[in-house]
């Protein structure tokens, strides 16, 4: 049968390739249980095409393909028949279905959260999926620890204990000010103090930004209470705040502690001058989110404002991949699926343009959300329709500048051809590197670039096999001919890779003779050169004196992008599989675990990278539940 090939580079760039589907897929297909859950759709070569959930999953699977009476979904063949309602893309997806994974869950709920955490993780190519989901972080108030901390994470355990999280917020720098800001209006302890220590001032404390905890002046009582301040200002709840802090005030001027009284009213006066500088959307106190949406020809744009206790307290922007040939209604419905299963701060009401009302939102509920509401005239309208202004403005800036990319890496490439001689532009290029300290575990790595921009998906390491392997040349040579292998049909029992238009190898001229010989004989068609480390000197095969690049020039620009993110990620690769001093950065900042439990985590799992594929049950046997909750909350 033909089978559609997609690429999540380009949708456009469609090709077609014999397959034959995989029986597993009909079997599965057929036993599906009518119980709430999640589905994940895999191409032949087992990558996920699409994650989705539903309340039964055989209706829901199944309404992916034809329903027509007298038709089955597919034949007996294998191929299968999209329904008619579905979408280019869609139908497109479901021509390279061929196998099916699901997992059952207890209520429409879970499916939701697990379902935001799978999109999240791999990032399907046919789901629309929130870009640059990873650099959200939150603000952990931590209330399971003896002194409760506040601090940034980037993954929050909102499932057990009493801490509390506050996000995600669109940059590390937010969480930082925010931080800072809270700091300035309640002071707090940056650095509780540890057990069998003697009480010492710390400098925050010398300068009125801490209660004094590490000088006993302050009971846990006391400090607790105050946190829960910090609490109910972070949801926008200023009011209370200014409440409870007059109360603290009179009842410290009644009993003559004028100092702590002088500073609550400072803390008043701070509290109060932003309630001034924030806009009054509402005299009822509600708590809703003003959802806008904005399309463009690549993206969609989501601007988002939180109003709490009747207040715009914040205003962000998010945007929106694999958007083509979805509605409104389904981009939106993405939006809130991914958005709310991963913010602790859940509000009553999410309101959107008239028209825009998203399908199923169910699970929802089970997440606090009370109601759904369109609006059409009044100051709802008027504040989405500024919100769709300021989405529009977003997606223009992120618009221009990808479209600046793309112009630049296009011409960089032209440059770079013509530099190099070659009459035809390379639009793919591998480039290899090798990591490895004294020869020891060496590892390799192929870095793509497309059209000139880094293509992660077709990136691959290679951890070197031949214990022979003397030197990096030799190593290069075992990783080409492993790669090339892949793409001239010699390894039959894998599938084949795209074969490249250029090939470079970081090293200098000692690569091109050993590893040149490879090359040619495996891949006599493919150009390929050598860069030198330190001067970006181009050597071509058979020529003694190497070609230097202008130092202003685009091509010069786009061999050092090169040669530096084939660096990254060779090195990021040997520290995930052998170095210890990835666990320096890493490790070390997460609260509680010391030298003798990362040395305890390093030994089971063998790197951070093993650590994070590990499962939960498996580190919590290793460190226990609570260390293992700050594990994941950080790394």
């Amino acid at each position: 049968m033909l089978v559609i090939e997609y690429s999540r580079q380009s949708m456009n760039a469609i090709t077609l390739k014999k397959v034959q589907k995989p029986s597993l897929f009909l079997k599965k297909l057929g036993k599906l249980p009518t119980k709430p859950g999640v589905y994940i759709y895999k191409d032949s070569q087992g990558e996920i095409l699409y994650v989705g959930k539903g309340k039964n999953l055989k209706a829901r699977v199944k309404s992916y393909f034809s329903t027509r009476r007298g038709e089955r979904p597919f034949t007996p063949t294998g191929e299968l028949h999209p329904a008619k309602d579905l979408t280019g893309p869609k139908k497109m997806m479901v021509a390279n279905i061929a196998d099916l994974d699901y997992t059952v869950t207890d209520t429409e709920t879970e499916a939701l959260l697990l379902e935001a955490m799978l999109i999240k993780k791999h990032r399907p190519p046919f789901n629309v999926v929130m870009k640059d989901d990873k650099s959200y972080q939150y603000i952990k108030i931590d209330f399971d620890s003896e002194w409760p901390a506040i601090y940034g994470v980037r993954r929050p355990n909102m499932r057990k204990g009493a801490s509390k999280y506050f996000g995600p917020f669109t940059s590390g720098r937010s969480v930082k000010e925010t931080i800072k800001l809270i700091k300035y209006i309640f002071p707090y302890c940056s650095k509780p103090p540890e057990k069998n220590r003697r009480p010492r001032a710390c400098f925050q404390y010398q300068i009125g930004r801490c209660p004094g905890v590490c000088m006993g002046k302050v009971s846990k009582k006391e400090y607790i209470e105050m946190l829960g301040g910090v609490t109910t200002f972070l949801k926008g709840k200023y009011e209370d705040v200014v409440r409870d802090l007059e109360q603290r005030m009179k009842k410290a001027s009644e009993s003559e502690n004028y100092e702590f009284a002088a500073k609550l009213r400072d803390q008043i006066e701070a509290v109060q001058t932003i309630m001034e500088k924030q806009k009054v959307i509402s005299t009822g106190g509600e708590n809703q989110d003003f959802v806008s949406l904005v399309e463009g020809d690549k993206h969609a744009a989501i601007n988002l404002f939180v109003v709490r206790s009747g207040r715009l307290i914040d205003k962000r922007n998010y945007l929106l991949d694999n958007t083509s040939g979805s509605t409104k209604a389904e981009l939106l419905k993405a939006f809130f699926e991914q958005y709310y299963p991963q913010t602790p701060d859940i509000p009553r009401e999410i309101i959107v343009g008239a028209g825009f009302t998203p399908a199923s939102t169910e699970a929802l509920e089970g997440l606090g959300v009370k109601k759904i509401t369109t609006v059409e005239r009044g100051t709802k309208k008027k504040m989405i329709t500024l919100g769709e202004s300021n989405a529009k403005e977003f997606l223009l800036q992120r618009a221009a500048s990808f479209q600046r990319e793309e112009v630049q890496a296009k011409i960089a490439l032209k440059d770079l051809a013509k530099a190099l001689g070659f009459k035809k532009i390379p639009k793919r290029v591998e480039i290899y590197d090798m990591s490895n300290i004294q020869r020891a575990h060496a590892v390799g790595v192929m870095v793509v670039f497309t059209d000139g921009l880094p293509n992660k998906k077709e990136y691959r390491k290679f951890t070197i096999k031949d214990a022979g392997s003397i030197d990096d040349t030799h190593m290069m040579a075992e990783v080409l001919r492993r790669r090339l292998s892949r793409s001239v049909g010699v390894d039959h029992d894998r599938p084949e890779w795209p074969s490249p238009d250029l090939i470079i190898l970081d090293g200098g001229k000692g690569q091109l003779s050993v590893v040149g010989e490879v090359i040619d004989r495996l891949a006599p068609d493919v150009p390929y050169i050598s860069l030198a480390k330190r001067e970006e000197e181009v050597f071509f095969p058979g020529v003694g004196e190497p070609v230097l690049l202008p130092r202003k020039s685009d091509s010069l620009h786009l061999i050092q992008r090169m040669r530096d993110e084939t660096h990254r990620f060779a090195i990021s690769f040997y520290r995930s599989k052998h170095g210890k001093s990835s666990t320096k950065s890493v490790l070390d900042n997460v609260p509680g675990i010391g030298p003798a439990t990362k040395k305890k985590l390093i030994k089971t799992f063998g790197s951070v990278a093993g650590i994070k594929q590990a499962d939960r049950e498996q580190i919590e046997q290793v460190i226990g539940p609570k260390l293992t909750d700050a594990l994941f909350e950080h790394i």
